[in-house]
C-alpha cells in the first residue's frame, strides 16, 4: 500500500483516539465529539483523512477558545451543567420511619 493513501479507522479506533487526546489534554472525549467535531469531521476521521497531530492542535485551539459548540454552529463558551441539588430534609415534607426499641 502506498504511504500517501489514508488508512480508514474503525469507530472504536476513533473513540480510542478521542479518549487518548482527551486524557492528554484533560478534557472529556464526549465534549470533543459533541462540541468540536461535526458529522463531516467524524466521517473524515473514519476515512483516515484527519492526522492525529492536526486533531490534537484543533482540540488545543478549541480549548483555548473556551470550548464553544462549533459542531452546532455556536460560539458561546462551554459552561458546566450545575450539579443536581438534593432536596433538603425537613420533617414537614418527608416522613421517615423511626426505629422503636423494645424494653
Amino acid at each position: 500500500m502506498d504511504e500517501s493513501q489514508p488508512i480508514p479507522l474503525s469507530v472504536e479506533q476513533c473513540k480510542d483516539l478521542l479518549k487518548m487526546i482527551g486524557q492528554a489534554l484533560c478534557v472529556k472525549a464526549a465534549l470533543i465529539s459533541t462540541r468540536l467535531l461535526s458529522k463531516e469531521d467524524k466521517q473524515d476521521m473514519l476515512n483516515g483523512l484527519v492526522p492525529v497531530d492536526s486533531l490534537m492542535t484543533a482540540v488545543k485551539c478549541w480549548m483555548a477558545a473556551r470550548m464553544p459548540d462549533y459542531a452546532n454552529g455556536l460560539t458561546d463558551p462551554y459552561r458546566e451543567p450545575e450539579p443536581k441539588r438534593e432536596p433538603i430534609y425537613t420533617p414537614e415534607t418527608k416522613r421517615t420511619p423511626y426505629k422503636r426499641f423494645k424494653r
